[in-house]
């Protein structure tokens, strides 16, 4: 209960202001409100899962992720994060939005950070969150390997940032963009609202290197960004893009370029 604050500096011995080796479970009967600041590295790290069930979360500083764990359960809580160097929440594993979730405000200035990042699956099947990210080459929600599920929830991904060089010349010049959602495997959307921006140069709204599948919800993607030409490549703004198919079956989608 209260309001709570935990700063660390840069000479901690841990990963994080809030380091746990264990599971990390904010209880829903929690009505109190943590601020965390994290000067070292890390805000939050969880080396199981960090889940938050009640209260209120408000990462206010990262040197590197707001949020740093090996599996991301969102459940009636409150999160905001911003002013992180690396991403807002990063998992080593899944990242998964429940139906009763809160609210959720990422905010992000660095360069290549996402707001959601996981090496498997994100679901997002609640809450309303709402991301605003411009840096060159952020991402809103990003996956390796694993699909992305959006079933429920209100999400807003506003993206303004421009392309951003891995290797910024020679034969292996490697270029990315602003992506709203990004994976390398497939995107399912279901259900829920999502409105994705993009203002950035030669930014998608959807990107897959797999499949795209709409069946449902109410969805409006709008990419505006000017084409960019690398190594005689021209790349430019595309609101849904898959390396394989693309399926739109039911529900509401509005796509603006």
């Amino acid at each position: 209960t209260g309001s709570n604050a935990l700063v660390d500096n840069a000479n901690n011995a841990y990963k994080a202001a809030l380091y746990s080796k264990a599971e990390l479970t904010f209880d829903a009967s929690n009505t109190g409100s943590l601020s965390v600041t994290g000067n070292k590295k890390h805000a939050i790290f969880g080396d199981s899962y960090v889940e938050l069930d009640g209260g209120t979360i408000d990462i206010v500083n990262a040197a590197s992720d707001g949020i740093h764990c090996d599996e991301f359960v969102m459940g009636a809580a409150n999160l905001t994060v911003e002013n992180t160097t690396g991403d807002c929440v990063d998992a080593e594993n899944t990242i998964t939005i429940g139906e009763k979730a809160g609210t959720i405000n990422l905010t992000s200035t660095g360069d290549n950070s996402k707001g959601f990042n996981a090496a498997s699956n994100v679901a997002v099947n609640g809450g309303t969150i709402t991301m605003n990210l411009s840096g060159k080459g952020s991402k809103g929600i990003k996956t390796d390997a694993a699909p992305i599920d959006i079933a429920g929830g209100n999400t807003t991904i506003n993206l303004t940032g421009t392309s951003y060089y891995m290797v910024s010349s020679g034969d292996d010049a490697d270029t990315t963009f602003a992506t709203g959602v990004k994976s390398d495997s497939s995107i399912y959307i279901s259900g829920g609202i999502l409105n994705i921006s993009n203002a950035g140069v030669a930014g998608k709204a959807l990107s897959t290197d797999a499949n795209i599948v709409i069946s449902g919800g109410t969805n409006t993607f709008t990419t505006t960004g000017t084409p960019l030409t690398v190594n005689y490549d021209n790349n430019v703004s595309s609101a849904v893009k898959a390396d394989k198919n693309i399926e739109i079956s039911a529900g509401t989608t509005i796509i603006n370029v």
